[in-house]
């Protein structure tokens, strides 16, 4: 039954989710862009006045950056080491994703034009003029992206992307509305960072890639559409460009997969990016490999490495089969992070970037998206189920550390308090005063996080009346019984009608944008007997708010699993057997894209948290 009321609890949050539009524009930074500290001797960003071009800038970086950062940029030029000696740090290598991905192309231009002194580069605005400085840039960002990717990347845009953003990429496709973006202006990419491209087709991008699109694919296709605003040189070989550099520590090798050349057999390949807007990528961590085999009562196979300093880590000798489940982990500043779940194949190259995010202690940018109460009458008062929809508009996680990040307010009286033991770990919501404490971290995104309880109020009527002490924005109440038989009210919430549910009527009620300060005041009156409510016909209920689809999505779920064996060796097993059912549902049409993301993440989650805990 545990499987059951885990499933329905996730598709109950996937449901909330809203729709996707297939021609949204391209994603756009929100951020303040990370611009270099000018003096006043300092050239501001000027554009170039004419298309760059990448085999121009391979004579001028021949001449005037060879010999620090290398032929291949890699760092490794004639004075590198001299260099190294005297400053105390390496020359950068500009293959490297914390430069190549992570830097936008306005930071770049700054670099060159004012030079870095501090790294004892010199500056070139006196050297070279403004578009020769960006012959140079964009030669450098070829030196991570070889041929065979650009071609990686036209066959993914032509297949996934030429129908809204045209054929040139100046948002002029047969399907593109609104007002897309065009890519051949370099105005329209030069303060965007690859990496965030990157990012955004598997979150803010609409429709989402996630889980549709490889690692490798997505990466390919950015840096084809950048390729739009420059002349990439056409007589590039493989043997003249770089890959990654290799790492020194442990079992990591070069991510060689990342500039579009397939791993070894048997080699799973993967990198660390870092959310949070102007925060560096982690190296030096700490990684997990975890092997999901595909049968039941098998062991979960794991091995641990290090990423090096650029957060890249290759996994030699991977022990998994065809149709096995793999995943990494890692933990930075004391919490853990995972990539996505993605079965295993030997003959195909594959990818397992894991993103992390800073924290904050600053609760401010959490916000209850969706608060679900259902009420039940009893001979003894009402049994009342709360799940709350966390959503966290900032792109750090926020994390407590041993201390609360937040108070939720309880009627007075409440007795009986439980959580559902399928949503959260021990001790994370904890009873204090008129309310209670919650001490789970909250990931960043909408309804990234969800909490379920129970409690009961005695007597033959009751107010749940609670202060609320964030800003709410929907609220959803189911009570059982007619409304001749149970009476409500409430000044924030209005009727939205009866509901028949499993065969009883439910009378549902709505309000909207609650500011944290108020109290939500709900007075019910007295109630006929009725049995008390279970966790599986819980979340059945709390599916009606979200509209028909939602509820037969959840009744053909559970005719399925209901069907299915039960006793699979574990928790961990019936986990493994949830996703497959749902990949299964996908791939047959019953599950659309975002809803099908949704589910999976928050079913990895729990897995990859349950492994975590198993090893400590």
């Amino acid at each position: 039954m545990n499987r059951l009321i885990t499933f329905f609890l996730l598709l109950l949050s996937a449901m909330i989710l809203t729709a996707c539009s297939l021609a949204a524009p391209a994603p756009v930074s929100t951020a303040p862009v990370n611009r270099p500290t000018q003096s006043a001797n300092q050239e501001p960003l000027q554009l170039p006045t004419r298309r760059p071009n990448a085999a121009d800038g391979a004579e001028l970086f021949a001449q005037h950056c060879s010999a620090c950062h290398g032929n291949q940029g890699r760092g490794d030029g004639a004075r590198a080491a001299q260099i190294q000696a005297q400053n105390g740090s390496p020359v950068a290598d500009l293959t490297a994703d914390t430069i190549a991905r992570a830097q936008t192309p306005e930071q770049w231009y700054a670099t060159v034009t004012n030079g870095r002194l501090d790294k004892l580069m010199p500056p070139f605005a006196g050297v070279l003029n403004v578009d020769q400085r960006w012959d140079i840039i964009v030669y450098g960002w070829t030196l991570s992206v070889p041929p065979a990717q650009i071609a990686q990347g036209k066959q993914v845009y032509a297949a996934q992307c030429v129908q809204c953003h045209g054929e040139k990429g100046q948002g002029d496709g047969p399907d593109a509305k609104g007002n897309l973006p065009d890519f051949t202006n370099f105005s329209t990419i030069v303060s965007i960072a690859s990496g965030t491209w990157d990012q955004s087709l598997s979150t803010s991008h609409l429709p989402s890639y996630a889980g549709t699109l490889s690692v490798a694919d997505q990466r390919a296709a950015i840096d084809y559409v950048r390729s739009f605003a420059y002349d990439y040189p056409t007589n590039l070989t493989p043997s003249t460009q770089a890959a990654p550099s290799a790492a020194s520590t442990g079992s990591v090798t070069s991510t060689t997969s990342l500039t579009g050349t397939p791993p070894l057999p048997g080699t799973v390949d993967g990198y660390i990016v870092n959310g949070t807007a102007g925060a560096s990528t982690p190296g030096n961590l700490p990684i997990t490999f975890y092997v999901f085999p595909g049968g039941t009562g098998n062991t979960v196979v794991t091995q641990t490495l290090q990423s090096d300093a650029q957060g890249r880590f290759v996994v030699n000798n991977v022990q998994a089969s065809h149709g096995d489940l793999i995943a990494a982990g890692t933990t930075y500043n004391d919490l853990q992070f995972h990539s996505e779940l993605v079965p295993y194949a030997a003959q195909i190259s594959i990818t397992v970037p894991i993103t992390v995010y800073e924290s904050t202690t600053d609760a401010s940018k959490i916000q209850i998206e969706t608060l679900h109460i259902v009420v039940v009458p009893d001979a003894n008062g009402l049994q009342v189920s709360e799940i709350y929809v966390l959503s966290n508009s900032s792109d750090r996680w926020v994390a407590g550390f041993g201390q609360p990040i937040m108070h939720l307010g309880l009627p007075v009286g409440a007795q009986n308090f439980s959580i559902d033991p399928n949503s959260m770990l021990p001790d994370t919501l904890v009873p204090n005063g008129d309310g209670l404490d919650y001490y789970e971290a909250v990931p960043v995104g909408s309804g990234s996080a969800q909490i379920i309880y129970q409690y009961s109020l005695p007597g033959g009527s009751a107010v749940l009346d609670r202060p609320l002490f964030q800003n709410v924005s929907v609220v959803n109440m189911l009570i059982e019984g007619d409304p001749a038989q149970v009476s409500v009210s409430s000044p924030q919430l209005t009727s939205a009608g009866p509901q028949t549910i499993q065969g009883k009527t439910y009378q549902q009620y709505k309000g909207a944008n609650l500011a944290a300060g108020q109290t939500l005041s709900i007075t019910i009156g007295s109630a006929a007997a009725g049995a008390s409510l279970s966790w599986p016909v819980i979340a059945g209920i709390a599916l009606v708010v979200v509209g028909v689809v939602g509820l037969v999505l959840w009744l053909r779920s559970r005719r399925k699993l209901a069907g299915a064996t039960l006793d699979l060796g574990g928790e961990r097993e019936a986990l493994l057997d949830q996703i497959a059912a749902l990949d299964d549902d996908f791939e047959a049409g019953q599950i659309d894209k975002i809803d099908y993301n949704a589910r999976r993440a928050r079913l990895k989650a729990k897995l990859l948290k349950l492994m975590q805990n198993s090893n400590e």
